[in-house]
Formats: C-alpha cells, structure tokens, sequence
C-alpha cells in the first residue's frame, strides 16, 4: 500500500516491494505510531518530553520518517510537471475565506497524511 499510496499521491514509485532502498520509511512509520499512540492515551507525558525518554526508538523513528517526507515534499514541489496526482490537487487549492494556497507547513502535513494512510492496514467490517 506505501507503493500505491506515493504513487497515485505524487506521481513517484518507491518499489519497496523490490528494493528494499525506501522500507526504512514503513517501519518508521510502524515504530513511530507506538509513541503516538500512547500520547494520543495520555497527553501528560508530551510534558518535558517525558515521551521521547520513555518512548526513545519511537521518537527516533519518527524522527527518521520527518526527514523522509521533507525530501519527498522537496522534491515534488521542485516537479513542475503536468501531472495528475493528488499532491497536484492540494497545489492548487485556496482557502475559501484568504484566498491563499496551502502552506509548505499545511502541505507537509498533508503529505505525512497521505503515507501514513498508504501504510495502515484496511480493516473489513
């Protein structure tokens, strides 16, 4: 699903499926959800970073998929192509009330979205 996901979502294939170059990224992931999850539980221990001393090889692995998305956005904002994906959406919407674009912030944000989505399992009901 990582495959799929940066695929249709930025139009660039990351073949973890026959390299293993990119499958740091899906562990990171995996590892990261940890903390975040717990955080998510209880709040309290984001104070002094109580979570990152508790929590050390899923604040480092957070740390390691930050640093993936911000060259995977870098580099698509660099691609000025025609084409279709749905980064190339999110470029072009305007905040309704400002008229401005989505923020590099906003995008990133977006971004992390859209491969943490491509990484979770679906679930059949």
């Amino acid at each position: 699903m990582f495959d799929v996901m940066t695929s249709v979502a930025f139009n660039t294939d990351y073949r973890t499926m026959e390299e293993p170059r990119f499958r740091y990224v899906i562990e990171a992931i995996a590892k990261a959800n940890i903390r975040l999850g717990v955080i998510m539980q209880l709040p309290e221990l984001t104070l002094g970073h109580l979570d990152r001393s508790l929590f050390r090889e899923s604040s480092a692995a957070g740390v390691r998929f930050v640093k993936f998305l911000r060259i995977l956005l870098s580099k698509r904002l660099q691609n000025h192509s025609e084409s279709k994906d749905i980064f190339s959406f999110l470029q072009q919407c305007k905040d309704p009330d400002t008229g401005e674009a989505l923020s590099e912030m906003e995008l990133s944000t977006e971004t992390a979205t859209f491969i943490v989505a491509g990484k979770s399992p679906i679930l059949l009901l």
